[in-house]
């Protein structure tokens, strides 16, 4: 049976959340998301997950816990920063929870905590309860997780590590697995399958975005930290925005139609094998030296970087020919020809040099 996750990062658009130690909770969360998202649409089967904001934008308290009601999901995750000087980590349910809210909030703190601790010292805050709007409004078993503090030193030290939020992120999924008692394996839900786009942005993941990313790779924007791991994250962002800038399109780190039809133009460009051999032109037969001078000054008048010749003859036996110094690569050398065809109405033949 397919399971349906929902999962909801915190603040985001003109909300940054908490700010502290040159960090932002709206940015955080959403990484742990997305991280969490990915795992579990890569490690288990029949997974369909569901995401309150995939980018940087703005949801009120109800507008979240509605989102997931509609959408019918089995459980719901919201992520959040903590502040206010303190330390460590906590989840909370709502009051009076109880039954299979209070196992889900078990198995993903347990799941949680173990992780963080994995880099070094972490306070354990508790499971908690409190009468927050999008574990209230929910209708089903809700649990909003505070992942350190933005504004403690020690805390903000493993925050600023990418590693560390991406290892946060992967808990929740398997906290959420856990609970929901998941299958590990490649996912098989149909609802899964990936459906064509017109664009690609930070959040998506897949066999296209792979795709994207081992093109860039190609295109000389590598990716060194994650490689082609069909995960649309900042690294791929950052390489889209310099491939945009390089070649003059519009800077927004999404790969929309635009910039999927330059980077399959630049993939091609360095995956063709070179043609390195040299070939020259020759044109067919002029009547006579008149037509063939008259031939040399209209090549001359518009092609004065060309160079050309009087094909080889004798008195005894004149040919009346002209032919081109050379082109390298058997492509160029066919786009001139036919470029003399139109011109002049020439017949025109491509010889190896």
């Amino acid at each position: 049976m397919t399971k349906r996750i929902w999962l909801d990062a915190g603040h985001g658009g003109h909300d940054p959340g908490a700010v502290a130690n040159g960090l932002q909770e709206k940015k955080l969360v959403l990484d742990m998301v997305l991280y969490a998202k990915r795992y579990l649409e890569a490690n288990y089967k029949g997974v369909v997950v569901g995401l309150t904001r995939s980018t940087d934008v703005f949801y009120s308290l109800s507008q979240r816990a509605r989102k997931a009601n509609d959408w019918k999901a089995d459980v719901f995750v919201s992520a959040h920063i903590n502040a206010g000087g303190g330390t460590g980590f906590e989840t909370f349910a709502f009051p009076g929870a109880k039954g299979e809210t209070r196992r889900f909030q078990q198995a993903l703190h347990d799941e949680i905590l173990t992780t963080m601790r994995a880099f070094g010292q972490v306070t354990d805050r508790g499971l908690k309860q409190k009468n927050l709007a999008v574990v209230r409004e929910t209708r089903m078993p809700a649990v909003l997780t505070e992942n350190l503090f933005i504004d403690t030193k020690q805390d903000a030290a493993k925050l600023k590590d990418n590693d560390f939020v991406k290892a946060v992120g992967e808990a929740h999924a398997r906290g959420i697995a856990k609970y929901l008692g998941l299958q590990e394996g490649e996912n098989d839900n149909p609802a899964y399958e990936p459906k064509p786009k017109a664009y690609y942005e930070k959040g998506d993941s897949g066999p296209k975005v792979k795709e994207i990313q081992q093109k860039l790779i190609k295109a000389g924007f590598p990716l060194p930290k994650y490689g082609a791991d069909g995960h649309y994250g900042d690294e791929t962002v950052a390489a889209v925005e310099s491939f945009q800038k390089k070649y003059g399109l519009a800077v927004d780190g999404i790969a929309g139609k635009n910039t999927l039809a330059k980077l399959e133009e630049v993939y091609k460009e360095v995956t063709t094998p070179k043609d390195t051999r040299k070939y020259r032109l020759m044109t067919g037969a002029f009547p006579n030296a008149e037509a063939l001078t008259e031939a040399l000054e209209r090549l001359k008048k518009d092609y004065g970087w060309l160079t050309y010749e009087k094909a080889d003859s004798t008195d005894l036996n004149p040919t009346y020919r002209i032919v081109t110094g050379t082109f390298t690569g058997k492509d160029t050398a066919e786009k001139f020809a036919e470029e003399f065809r139109k011109e002049y109405g020439w017949t025109i033949y491509v010889k190896e040099a």
